[in-house]
């Protein structure tokens, strides 16, 4: 349930920056930089995500499957035990995953 919780947390932070985040100008302008400093193993997944989202446009999308996933996470203790197992190769869950679960 900690990744669950990590996960909306996570939202919640992207979330606020999607509406206050203002675009870099002058000799900066391909960079993005996200505004609040995050820490900690959700932090670094954060701090990539978002820049990677705003520069492809798509920060609504991934919004909205984070907060799928941890819909589905908190749904299921199965599939959030499944999604936490690190016992199972990345590969197989990542195919679990693309069949839909």
């Amino acid at each position: 349930m900690a990744f669950a919780s990590r996960i909306k947390s996570t939202i919640s932070v992207l979330t606020k920056l999607s509406r206050t985040y203002t675009a870099a100008s002058g000799r900066n302008e391909g960079k993005v930089k996200v505004p609040i400093a995050l820490f900690g193993g959700s932090g670094n997944y954060a701090s990539a995500l978002y820049p990677a989202a705003i520069k492809a446009n798509s920060l609504d999308k991934v919004e909205f499957e984070l907060v799928n996933l941890v819909q589905a996470v908190k749904k299921s203790p199965t599939f959030s035990q499944f999604t936490m197992d690190l016992s199972i190769p990345a590969k197989t869950r990542l195919s679990w995953l693309r069949m839909g679960g």
